[in-house]
């Protein structure tokens, strides 16, 4: 867009001794203001960094920041609208594997540099009006607060995000929204309440061109400043998913408004009376650094743990140290024991061993930190105990057991603080998708098709159909979401870095299908259904246009040339249309006809292949949905946590409903009967389809599940 090309905003640069370096930057094009970066809002080493900037209402920001400075800079945040005059974010994670954390006090952001760039304008001409209804400027919140209003917008919303400081707690497709905030994730003090609506130009469909595909999506916002305060807060992971069997170690982090006695343990998601390891400790900070060991020294196999925080009471803060004087006297050095950290004497060890790297010694905790980081039933002992006593307490509670046990030694005051993570290598997945398809052209399409040309079912008669615009965030959020699930990304691909291969099976010699490579696939963008007669085939099906930009190629990869499964492969998705067109629902169906001529693209190793049978509308939400669900969030219910239902899930959340009688949006399952109670977690309670992935004939006992957008919840 003229005038908007991309522009430096800021370096910011937070030294090893909390030095904020800011460096002025060439102006901006003349069609936006200057920019003018206030303070970064940082505290300590102990919240997040918050940039905060003068921005333009209706200004689309990219997030980068670089290490070091050595041109490596990678986007944290695309498609970042504006909050109105001032807009903050806040670094809570990364976007690759193994290295998400949900705060930004890491061992590399003292050496963490941010850019600021302007992706676009947004539209203005239909604005949106946005309004939180329960809480005013300057309210106090604690615990699990809920903001409750309402988005209002002629062309309709999309959804609505809340925010704290930039960071997305929470999503609705709106208009009404009523999103849950857990202010004890965040340090006590101020804070910024953002609520922003996007309107329906943020959606198109993959087939189907609705009145806003010409346009960029509008947004809305409201800010309210309140005040967080809470007993406990700033509480952490390091990691939301950990790999133990890769010498990860998982750490928890929290802060208590005053001297507490407090109890971490480790237990299965949804049993927290099943304890395989506690910490507990005395202070006004947590830290405790846990191996994925059990008492015994074992990894534990459940693939959802929580690390439940318990407060048990207040405590007497330390006498101050000799000569410190004032009641905050730093607490007499101790060392560090883990109970059943290995075989049952290493529960005897006084060495402070310190946690693989990326830690730096430096950095290490404090001796008041490390005091804290004790193990379980050590809390009960006198602080002035001599070290004889010390060994024979830890040594006779890591063979009797009682680590586990540590609540009968205090009472919890209340409910614990439950901070749910995926545990172990759960699997893998490959993400493609492309969206820069032009407007306009005629391309070769396969010869085996009469006229020449693809058709399609829509107002438009030939491709190649115009571009996608959402279709790099939803890769982006998939990519993040499944990191966070405990997913490796192996492949991530988009535009022109998709190729035809990459659908096709494998070639002696060669591995040039990602997906069968990967547990999980998930391809996004354009599929079409034949409608012309095709030359010497009997069937119709449904084609995948691949473009190349470069040379001005579109390749049309049909699915009888597709096949997908592998003994990695177990799930295959496609979040576009047609690719099981049903006679049900539209014209010139062709799931039928493939169906009944074996051309399924799945073989006897694929469990679950998914898509959809009308002409889906690409939405940016989906991988929020998806994932959701997946994950066994509170937010779905039982039936939505499958494989199969998460599908249905993401349908019902993001495609237009229709009436009774036109559905217009249906997503599809196919599977072999065993199969349909798949979980990502686990797989499920099935066995292996135990079919053989040659023989095409075996593709009679597949059966499908429909779910149309206007199916209610189950």
């Amino acid at each position: 867009m003229k005038g908007t090309s991309l522009k430096f905003i800021a370096l910011l640069f937070r030294g090893l001794f909390g030095i904020t370096l800011s460096l002025s930057l060439p102006a901006w094009s003349q069609t936006t203001n200057q920019p003018v970066f206030l303070s970064p809002i940082m505290p300590d080493a102990d919240v997040p960094v918050v940039l905060e900037w003068q921005s333009q209402m209706n200004a689309i920001y990219t997030v980068e920041y670089s290490v070091g400075l050595t041109n490596d800079w990678k986007p944290v945040e695309t498609g970042f609208p504006s909050q109105g005059t001032t807009t903050r974010w806040s670094d809570h994670g990364e976007t690759e594997i193994e290295q998400f954390r949900f705060s930004s006090a890491d061992y590399s952001a003292p050496f963490r540099f941010y850019r600021l760039k302007v992706e676009r304008l947004a539209d203005t001409n239909l604005p949106i009006s946005v309004t939180v209804t329960n809480i005013t400027e300057g309210s106090n919140l604690s615990e699990l607060a809920e903001i409750q209003g309402t988005a209002m917008a002629s062309q309709g919303i999309t959804s609505i995000k809340v925010l704290v400081d930039g960071f997305a707690v929470g999503k609705i497709s709106g208009p009404n929204f009523a999103i849950p905030v857990e202010t004890r994730l965040f340090a006590n003090g101020p804070h910024r309440i953002s609520a922003v609506a996007e309107d329906i130009g943020a959606v198109e469909s993959a087939e189907e061109p609705n009145n806003y595909m010409g346009r960029e999506a509008s947004y809305g916002v409201t800010n309210i400043n309140v005040t967080f305060s809470n007993t406990l807060s700033g509480a952490r992971l390091r990691f939301e998913a950990i790999r133990p069997e890769m010498t990860y170690t998982q750490e928890v982090y929290a802060l208590w408004s005053s001297y507490r006695n407090w109890r971490v343990d480790f237990t299965p998601k949804e049993d927290p009376a099943t304890v395989y390891r506690s910490f507990a400790g005395t202070g006004t900070k947590i830290l405790v650094v846990w191996d994925g060991k059990n008492s015994n020294g074992d990894l534990v196999s459940p693939q959802l743990l929580a690390a439940q925080i318990y407060d048990l009471g207040a405590a007497t803060p330390p006498a101050p140290s000799g000569g410190g004087g004032g009641s905050g006297g730093s607490p007499p050095p101790m060392s560090m024991s883990r109970i059943g950290a290995g075989s049952p004497n290493r529960g005897t060890e006084r060495i402070v061993r310190l946690p693989p790297l990326p830690w730096d010694p430096a950095t290490w905790p404090t001796e008041e930190e490390k005091m804290i980081i004790l193990a379980a039933n050590e809390a009960a002992q006198p602080a002035s105990r001599s070290t004889a006593t010390w060994d024979s307490a830890v040594n006779a509670a890591s063979k009797s057991g009682l680590g586990s046990q540590f609540g009968v030694v205090l009472n919890a005051v209340g409910s614990p603080f439950s901070l749910p993570f995926a545990f172990g290598y759960l699997g893998s997945i490959a993400i493609a998708g492309q969206g820069h398809h032009p407007t306009l052209g005629n391309y070769p399409t396969p010869p085996r098709i009469s006229n020449g040309n693809v058709r399609m079912s829509s107002l438009r008669e030939f491709g190649p159909w115009g571009r996608l615009k959402r279709v790099r965030g939803i890769i982006d959020d998939t990519s993040r979401e499944f990191s966070r699930m405990g997913y490796a990304i192996i492949a991530k691909r988009l535009d022109d870095q998709v190729k035809p291969g990459d659908f096709l099976p494998n070639q002696p010699g060669s591995n040039t299908n990602i997906f069968s490579q990967a547990n999980i696939g998930l391809f996004v963008g354009h599929s079409v259904a034949a409608k012309d007669a095709q030359s010497g085939f009997i069937w119709r099906q449904s084609y995948v246009p691949i473009y190349n930009s470069v040379v001005d190629s579109m390749t049309f990869v049909g699915s009888s040339s597709m096949n997908f499964g592998s003994e990695q492969l177990k799930w295959m998705s496609f979040f576009s249309c047609n690719m099981f067109r049903s006679g049900l629902y539209r014209t010139d169906g062709i799931y039928e006809q493939q169906k009944n001529f074996f051309a399924l693209p799945m073989n006897g190793y694929l469990h679950i292949m998914q898509g959809f049978a009308t002409e889906n509308s690409i939405h940016p939400d989906m991988p929020l949905y998806w994932t959701l669900a997946l994950r066994k969030s509170p937010l779905s219910g039982p039936l939505d946590q499958s494989v199969i239902g998460a599908w249905n899930f993401v349908c019902r959340r993001t495609q237009p409903a229709g009436t009774p009688t036109d559905p217009v949006n249906v997503a599809r399952s196919v599977f072999w009967p065993e199969c349909q109670g798949d979980f990502i977690f686990g797989y499920g309670p099935q066995t292996e389809p135990n079919r053989d992935p040659t023989d095409p004939l075996e593709q009679a006992d597949l059966e499908e599940a429909d779910e149309p957008a206007n199916a209610p919840d189950p």
